[in-house]
């Protein structure tokens, strides 16, 4: 009975542990790949939908009669893996990474 009970602690603690770390598997140079930048860039949705949630590092904005415009620069890290993509105007307009 106790062993039972042990190897369902264990089964729900790694299932619970894979589920977590689901976003690092994300975290590939086949979706840093599918990434498009330029004219076609992507919006941030459509990047985290294939890198998962990132964090926002730097964002600025300037909005007057003449100019509405917005940056933002996002980063995804894992281990020794690192993407950094920056957004103009909500689409991806540079990306680069590390460790892929």
């Amino acid at each position: 009975m106790v062993r039972r009970a042990v190897l369902l602690f264990v089964s729900f603690t790694l299932s619970a542990f894979v589920i977590g770390c689901g976003d690092g598997d994300k975290l590939s140079k086949e979706n840093y790949d599918r990434v498009t930048t330029g004219a076609s860039g992507m919006t941030v949705e459509q990047v985290e939908g294939l890198l998962g949630k990132g964090k926002v590092e730097q964002s600025a904005a300037v909005n007057t009669a003449e100019v509405n415009a917005s940056m933002q620069t996002r980063v995804w890290e894992q281990g020794g893996r690192k993407v950094t993509v920056e957004f103009v105007n909500g689409k991806a307009a540079v990306k680069t990474q590390k460790g892929l």
